[in-house]
């Protein structure tokens, strides 16, 4: 990315590409503005303020699935059963791993990363080294011997793999847009009367 300005840059990785690549599979905004309602006790839980694109991609998509295949954590879920893995619990969860390791990666200790995402292979975090939010790098965790940092964040990092832009070996599948987006609750409503979740 060196030499390109930063309004090409936002334009190509920024969240109103984002946006374009992304087909929601409902348009409930209640759903949305709920798992919105979550980022202020997030970040309080956290001590920090979260990326504003994680933000910006929770109050505009919440949380939920890119094309059957990554997810996007919801910043709070109260301690409820059946609710979705959060920001906060996926985060506990991945400390937790890397903590017990007893500091196998040093280069990351495990409370400077913050988990926002996942897929079948790897776990998504922020490095948050940095004390701008909106410079923390994503790393993808395979496990706790197995993680590497891109330098990118959250957004560039998903319009980088919608578009086939990764290095190897992380090129995705799921290449190509537009992408499908399945809002969590959505998913539930539709299983619960047996529709299949991807129903366009």
């Amino acid at each position: 990315m060196t030499g390109r300005s930063e309004d090409l840059e936002m334009a190509e990785y920024g969240q109103d590409r984002l946006s374009e690549m992304l087909r929601r599979l409902s348009d409930r905004q209640d759903d949305v503005a709920e798992d919105a309602r979550g980022i202020a006790r997030a970040e309080a839980e956290l001590g920090v303020r979260l990326p504003r694109d994680y933000t910006d991609f929770i109050r505009h998509f919440g949380g939920g699935e890119i094309d059957e295949f990554a997810m996007v954590a919801i910043p709070y879920a109260p301690g409820l059963p059946g609710l979705p893995s959060s920001l906060l619990s996926c985060t506990e969860m991945t400390r937790e791993a890397l903590s017990a390791t007893g500091g196998m990666n040093s280069r990351f200790p495990p409370e400077q990363l913050i988990c926002w995402g996942s897929d079948s292979d790897y776990d998504y975090l922020w490095h948050t080294e940095e004390a701008d939010p909106d410079k923390w790098p994503v790393v993808l965790m395979a496990n706790p011997a197995n993680m590497v940092e891109l330098d990118c964040g959250m957004t560039e990092f998903l319009v980088r793999a919608l578009t086939g832009q990764l290095p190897e070996p992380f090129t995705r599948r799921w290449l190509g847009d537009p992408a499908a987006f399945l809002h969590w609750r959505e998913a539930r409503r539709r299983a619960g009367v047996g529709q299949p979740e991807w129903d366009v």
